[in-house]
């Protein structure tokens, strides 16, 4: 029966076969499916190429190496993940290629927004399995891939946690207390449940998260951001990873003050009663008028000035008298000596202001700021000190934002005269300048001194009124100290010590210019000079051993001619041995004096404060130069008694050094 149907069915299509209309047709069908194929093989198809997880994959020379895009599967780009042989791919930022970290599932793997993935098992973000130990000690908490899920703006969560992600600081953090189920996304940083609101991953205290709404948010570098929320209740500032009430404020009429954004981040807003500069309320502000002072650039340190209607305000603070009306701000000024005390100056139509204080006698019409200078129609200030003689109309810095000027009369450092105004003038800092072959300090010549050759030893370098040398100057014959000659330093060996205002060289050292009184008749450093020969002192002091080359000794005779030698194998080895001598070189005593913690005996810091007393010194040079001082009672020792040297005093200085 079949083979009949079939049969009747073939003659049935030869029949059709042989009208003319039905072979048209048939021959038209073949022409188009020729075509097609022609084309196809021509002009492959240029469409984007899916980037279905499932279809991607990467030619990857090295498990952990670079990936080389094959001709199907090209580099698509930053964050993109791939599947390949089984395994699971993550191009990374710095388009680095490599394995997903964490055991990725390659059947079940999925790609989710946001930068997050998931398979069976867990949650990924940023190519890494999501595991996230938020405190010390406490095992990572572990997502579940079945329900894992994004949310936007960074937040994540499970059956189990809400999570929080912001790789601009690295933070991956389990949402304390956050309800997975009722948890929805406000914007970057913010979220609530059914019962709180979160900053982060942290909870905004007493807030209710059913009513709680963003009122502003705004960046504040790094990644981060400001915000403002309020709930039915209270307002809330939240920043830096706190979030607090802003006592006081009214939910119903709170917004923001968009234009008043000052150099701290902090922002101002208001309700119908108050303002409020972060969380402080600026008292007697009208919130209507309250407006910020316009400036003429950044304020820098400064605290920046507000006003209204009745009120003029530095900060928080009223400035009272001050008309707002007329009152505008001027400029910086920089305190004095420190460059890093920098004040606001403003004016109204009476009063000139630094921050929130009047200064008296500046005219307000025409004061104007010049770094630590300030000057009006009459006279010229350090800061608000009047110098005496200084021209106003000529008065100029040097240098933008320096401590150097002139007028036409004198050139000025801190304010103080360091020479004539005369063609040629060069500073050379710490108030010493030169004119031709003539060197002056604060505008006197200093007689002898060489011009070719002086120097300052804290540099030339003028950048604030700390003295960097503490005075001390030198040129190739003589060194100076507050433009005084230091009579007997050596100018060769002579060098400052670490400490402000102390410096050393071959007969002594020197504090704030003069030489520390020293009862030795005679100290000497060369090994040469050793009482005896080289060879006597080498049996006596055995640390010596054969290599004399870099050893020295500093030994001094004291006033009864009894010895005192300080053995220094290296400057850059702890000295640790110190040897008393008899007249006849006799060996009385040896001793250690043990630096092995701090560094060395500074040349020099063996030296007697009186007949029978030695002081010895310890320096450490590292972030805090620190000093020990020994001292070694001489008549106690010659009765034999090691306890006599004994540590004395610490000192440390990590103070600025200029």
């Amino acid at each position: 029966m079949k083979n009949e149907k079939l049969l009747r069915s073939w003659r049935l299509i030869k029949q059709k076969a042989s009208e003319p209309l039905t072979l048209l047709f048939a021959a038209t069908g073949l022409i188009i499916l020729f075509a097609a194929i022609v084309i196809v093989i021509l002009f492959p198809s240029k469409r984007p190429v899916t980037i279905a997880p499932t279809d991607r994959h990467f030619l990857v020379n090295e498990p952990q190496g670079q990936a080389q895009p094959d001709a199907l599967a090209p580099c698509l780009g930053n964050g993109v993940y791939s599947i390949h042989e089984g395994k699971v791919y993550y191009q990374f930022i710095n388009h680095y290629c490599g394995q997903v970290e964490g055991d990725a599932d390659a059947a079940s793997f999925e790609v989710l927004d946001y930068g997050f993935a998931r398979d069976k098992d867990k949650g990924f973000y940023g190519g890494q399995a999501v595991e996230i130990r938020n405190a010390y000690g406490k095992p990572p908490v572990q997502t579940d891939g079945k329900t894992f899920e994004a949310l936007a703006d960074g937040y994540a969560r499970d059956k189990n946690h809400v999570y929080f992600f912001n790789e601009t600081n690295f933070h991956r953090m389990v949402i304390d207390g956050a309800d997975p189920t009722t948890f929805k996304v406000l914007t970057t940083w913010f979220g609530s449940d059914a019962h709180s609101g979160f900053y982060g991953w942290s909870a905004i205290p007493q807030s209710d998260g059913q009513t709680l709404e963003i009122v502003d948010v705004r960046p504040i570098g790094q990644g981060r951001i400001i915000g403002f929320t309020k709930d039915v209740s209270r307002v809330f500032i939240s920043s830096y990873d706190k979030s607090t009430v802003i006592t006081g404020a009214d939910p119903k009429t709170f917004e923001t003050y968009k234009n008043l954004n000052d150099i701290s981040g902090r922002l101002f807003s208001r309700d119908s009663e108050h303002v409020f500069w972060g969380t402080d309320v600026i008292s007697k502000a009208d919130p209507d008028s309250f407006q910020l002072v316009e400036t003429t650039g950044t304020l820098g340190m400064c605290a920046p000035f507000f006003k209204d209607i009745s009120h003029v305000f530095a900060g928080t603070g009223i400035i009272e008298g001050a008309d707002p009306a007329t009152f505008r701000y001027i400029g910086q000024v920089v305190g004095t000596p420190v460059l890093y005390s920098v004040s606001c100056l403003a004016a109204d139509k009476n009063n000139v202001y630094v921050d929130s204080t009047k200064i008296p006698n500046l005219d307000p019409q025409s004061v104007q700021t010049l770094g630590i200078y300030l000057k009006d129609k009459r006279a010229v200030y350090l800061y608000t000190t009047e110098l005496k003689g200084a021209d106003p109309k000529t008065f100029e810095l040097i240098d933008e934002g320096s401590v150097s000027a002139k007028d036409k009369n004198s050139v000025y450092e801190c304010g103080q005269v360091v020479m004539p105004n005369q063609t040629g003038f060069k500073f050379l800092g710490d108030y010493y300048g030169r004119i031709g072959s003539s060197v002056y300090h604060l505008g006197q010549v200093i007689p002898g001194a060489d011009g070719s050759s002086f120097s300052p030893m804290g540099g030339s370098e003028i950048l604030s009124c700390e003295s960097s040398s503490g005075g001390y100057a030198k040129d190739k014959n003589h060194v100076y100290f507050a433009g005084k000659l230091i009579q007997g330093a050596d100018p060769q060996t002579f060098k400052l010590s670490f400490e402000l205002g102390i410096a050393q060289d071959k007969n002594g050292e020197y504090r704030l210019g003069v030489k520390v009184p020293n009862d030795f008749i005679k100290c000497s450093t060369e090994t040469a000079d050793l009482p005896g020969g080289l060879a006597g002192w080498q049996s006596k002091l055995p640390a010596l051993g054969s290599d004399t080359s870099t050893a020295s000794f500093e030994f001094c005779i004291m006033p009864n001619q009894d010895k005192l030698i300080g053995y220094k194998p290296d400057p850059t080895v702890e000295a640790k041995t110190i040897n008393w001598f008899d007249p006849k070189n006799q060996l009385i005593e040896t001793m250690k004096l043990d630096c092995s913690n701090l560094g060395t005996v500074l040349p020099q810091s063996i030296r007697a404060l009186n007949g029978s007393t030695v002081t010895l010194q310890c320096l450490a040079q590292d972030a805090c130069a620190s000093r020990v001082f020994y001292e070694l009672n001489l008549d106690d020792w010659k009765s034999s008694s090691s306890s006599t040297l004994r540590k004395t005093d610490e000192s440390y200085d990590c103070g600025y050094r200029g």
